[in-house]
């Protein structure tokens, strides 16, 4: 994506597409994302900010899943999104009401999964989504009041013991522990987050709830890889309503 261009960034908490908020870099709520099971079916639906239900997904174990835009009539997702039919192209296509073609690229595997557009034949990005991912907190300093520091630790330690001195090569419970707090760093969750160029923009809600579909696909098959990915109907169920 060029770094000149204006980038939008949406936030999706928590990283989960059957359950999500998603937020702007304001903080404003954009879109509600709520998973419910009922003794008949399982079904997604996407509010927006107006509290207005845009979309909703069908899930279905045996058939493909679902789709509903709006008020138009449901479709099967397999004919909204198309699959690449050559081989390990891990990239689905779609259309807007302008006929205009779309490509998400990446949506098998890595961290990320791109956008790309016809109008310049497919070849720069104008959307990306980075999955959340783990990773160490480097806040965290010396001079936190909550990181025991080394020196006084270490002085209670003898290390030059004598043989009346067998307490001071003995660390206590209570030393252990601050052995294992100073050892073992935090780690922390990114949210996914969604930047969009302009020209993703003039189709936020497509590029959005695509966006939300397909990872609800790869993930509940497996193929996601998100922190949050489930294999199963049954684990993709639980998954749903985890968050």
């Amino acid at each position: 994506m060029s770094r000149d261009a204006e980038i939008t960034t949406l936030t999706f908490s928590p990283d989960n597409p059957c359950n999500t908020t998603i937020t702007s870099s304001e903080g404003d709520v954009l879109y509600n994302v709520v998973t419910e099971i009922t003794k008949k079916t399982t079904y997604t639906q996407v509010r927006d900010a107006d509290d207005e239900v845009i979309a909703s997904l069908e899930w279905r174990e045996m058939l493909s899943d679902r789709v509903t835009i709006g008020d138009r009539r449901p479709v099967p997702f397999s004919d909204w999104m198309k699959k690449s039919m050559i081989p390990f192209k891990e990239q689905v296509s779609f259309v807007d009401e302008q006929g205009r073609k779309y490509r998400w690229k990446g949506i098998g595997s890595g961290r990320s999964v791109e956008l790309y557009s016809d109008h310049d034949n497919f070849s720069v990005p104008i959307a990306r989504y980075h999955r959340s991912r783990r990773m160490l907190d480097s806040s965290q300093s010396s001079s936190d009041p909550e990181k025991p520091s080394a020196g006084p630790m270490a002085s209670q330690y003898s290390l030059t013991p004598t043989l009346t001195d067998a307490q001071s090569i003995t660390p206590t419970l209570t030393d252990a522990r601050s052995v294992a707090s100073v050892a073992r760093p935090r780690v922390v969750h990114t949210p996914g987050q969604l930047a969009l160029l302009p020209r993703a923009l003039e189709i936020r809600d497509l590029v959005v709830l695509s966006l939300l579909f397909i990872e609800k696909q790869q993930r509940t098959q497996g193929g996601g890889a998100s922190d949050n990915a489930m294999v199963g109907m049954n684990s993709a169920v639980r998954f749903a309503v985890a968050c």
